[in-house]
């Protein structure tokens, strides 16, 4: 199972970004009061790969409440579909060598809790919140 995650996550990353859709061209924002004492301070990037680490360690949670492996299989199943949907919003990026280490890291407790859920047998328990 370890190996399909790490198969999928391989396969969403790609080197050439998709195409880019031409952008209206923006009205010029008015100027600010000249009363105004407070800087504009400047938006945080998004952090796509960060928002996937932390999707991706919710669904390891989940895994890791199952305790058969009805209830991982259905885990996967959903994580697959997520995966599914995520992976257009992916391709073209590439992961920092913090966030490679973390998704490592959440890979190894994905698999870890998937053999100790399969190995655990079919017992129809749901993942306890």
């Amino acid at each position: 199972m370890r190996a399909l995650v790490c198969l999928w996550l391989v396969a969403c990353w790609r080197d050439v970004p998709p195409p880019r859709d031409p952008q209206p061209e923006a009205a010029e924002p008015e100027p600010a009061p000249a009363s105004r004492i407070v800087p504009d301070l400047p938006t945080p990037k998004p952090d796509p790969f960060g928002d996937l680490i932390v999707e991706f360690d919710d669904y390891v949670d989940q895994l890791c409440r199952c305790s058969d492996s009805n209830c991982a299989t259905r885990v996967a199943t959903d994580l697959q579909k997520w995966g599914e949907q995520m992976t257009p919003e992916l391709r073209g990026l590439t992961p920092t060598p913090e966030q490679q280490k973390r998704l490592t890291e959440v890979s190894k407790r994905f698999s870890d809790c998937m053999l100790k859920a399969m190995q655990a047998g079919s017992g129809g328990t749901a993942p306890t919140p």
